[in-house]
């Protein structure tokens, strides 16, 4: 008997119902489920895994819907590990991410406040999942300085200090010549802009950036 059936997961969408697809959803849900991962983009009119916007990178979901909103808030609160490799597997293919020619994943810190708050980093538990799921290194090179949480600046008070919020504490061994980096949203992008050109810079590498959520833009 499947392990989903003796300890099901609770929908991540109405917290009421099990789930026993191997879903993160119930099967009540599934249908807002869907249509969150193909929600369009309000200026190219494309899903998030094709967005073809200047500004975009490689997600599984934009952020904006409300069911998304509430879904992402569930991954940074509480997550069941299953749905943390379901979600994994998940952005990698659905972004058509040829996960064999990289030699490590890696992650966007959370502050050591939210670690405290929440009790994980859910950035660093989706590149843990996807570390685990397709069998490449998990490396931590980053880490998070001080500094106001990115939600209470603004767009162009991110662009301008997010650069000064990271740098690379730790060095891998064997530098890898290719790194997937994960976040859970990328709203301005400057987090994850600031974070591959330290990894480029430092580390030598080639830097693809892929988030579980991003915002879409609108016309």
């Amino acid at each position: 008997m499947k392990l989903n059936h003796l300890f099901p997961m609770k929908c991540m969408l109405c917290g009421f119902y099990a789930c026993y697809d191997d879903l993160p959803v119930c099967r009540s849900c599934a249908s807002d489920f869907q249509s969150m991962l193909t929600a369009r983009c309000g200026k190219c009119n494309k899903t998030a895994t094709n967005c073809e916007c200047p500004e975009a990178v490689r997600s599984l979901m934009f952020f904006n819907p409300p069911q998304s909103k509430w879904f992402i808030y569930q991954v940074k609160t509480n997550t069941d590990k299953r749905t943390l490799r379901f979600l994994a597997e998940l952005m990698v293919k659905a972004n058509g991410i040829k996960i064999e020619s990289y030699q490590a994943v890696t992650f966007v810190p959370r502050t050591a406040k939210r670690r405290r708050r929440y009790g994980f980093d859910q950035s660093k538990a989706l590149a843990k999942a996807i570390s685990r799921v397709f069998g490449i290194p998990l490396i931590a090179p980053l880490k998070r300085l001080r500094g106001k949480p990115q939600k209470l600046l603004s767009r162009t008070q991110r662009i301008k200090t997010t650069k000064n919020f990271y740098k690379i504490a730790k060095i891998p061994e064997e530098k890898p010549q290719k790194v997937l980096l994960v976040d859970d949203i990328r709203t301005t992008g400057a987090t994850l802009s600031a974070c591959a050109d330290l990894l480029r810079r430092e580390l030598g590498c080639q830097v693809t950036v892929l988030a579980l959520s991003q915002t879409y833009l609108i016309k």
